[in-house]
């Protein structure tokens, strides 16, 4: 497995404190949408201090980042496959049933590095890597056998077509994207402007909350966006005129995220 880092907030490679005799691990998780954390905990290892973040999300959902540390269960779960990293290199999936972890290599201190969820399917564990940022959304389309074309022409097809379909999906709104970038703190501007006419039909979240839209509006799955959403086509168009701008992209989509 090659060494590399995943974008986990602050950086994986940790930063030594002057005012530690060991050095810590520094990387902090990007949390998937709709979990909350749990616990936060400082783990001594070897020769640093590693940390566990404990979060638990819908459907019960548990997910444990150990950042500079191994879980123990990670030597009771087969080995599944290896998926790329986010960055630089690539990590172990490990797992079966409703248990599974993803593990890789960092810069020292943060050496070990995993993430352990309970609750998931294979699927849905490797979707949450991906919301973390530790995965690439396109590694889901290769581990499945599918190319990065064929994964997104599949994600375009799961856009809802018409009111009719969108009264029948409980997760369906209408969302009109108005800016994207790579971090949400590049929104911050527009956003603003949007707040002020929006107002709370105002939503910046990864594009990826809505299935079909990345490739909607051709950006990366692991962008964010500025959009508006509404119940129905007609809250929209108003909503839309109020603003004053043309959005980059319209439509009536199924949410994948829990609704803030």
């Amino acid at each position: 497995m090659a060494a590399g880092a995943a974008l986990l907030g602050a950086g994986c490679a940790g930063d030594f404190d002057p005012g530690r005799s060991t050095p810590a691990c520094g990387a902090r998780p990007v949390v998937p949408p709709g979990f909350g954390r749990v616990s936060s905990e400082e783990v001594e290892a070897d020769d640093r201090l590693g940390v566990r973040e404990d979060f638990r999300g819908p459907q019960d959902r548990r997910l444990v980042f150990h950042l500079g540390v191994r879980p123990d269960v990670e030597r009771a779960l087969p080995l599944v496959e290896e998926l790329p990293l986010a960055t630089v290199g690539s990590g172990r999936l490990l797992g079966r049933g409703g248990e599974w972890v993803f593990a890789w290599e960092a810069d020292f201190p943060c050496t070990e590095m995993a993430v352990v969820g309970s609750g998931f399917d294979r699927r849905s564990f490797v979707e949450a890597l991906g919301f973390a940022q530790i995965i690439p959304f396109e590694a889901e389309a290769e581990a499945e056998g599918e190319g990065i074309e064929e994964i997104l022409e599949e994600a375009e097809g799961e856009e809802v077509e018409g009111e009719e379909a969108g009264a029948g999906a409980a997760n369906a709104e209408w969302v009109a994207v108005f800016d994207s970038a790579p971090d949400p703190g590049q929104l911050d501007p527009g956003a603003e402007e949007l707040q002020d006419t929006a107002g709370t039909h105002l939503a910046i979240s990864p594009v990826s909350c809505w299935r079909g839209l990345p490739a909607r509006v051709g950006v990366s799955r692991n962008a964010y966006v500025a959009a508006v959403i509404a119940a129905t086509e007609t809250e929209l168009d108003f909503i839309v005129e109020r603003v004053g701008r043309i959005p980059q992209a319209r439509g009536l989509f199924a949410r994948r995220c829990p609704a803030d």
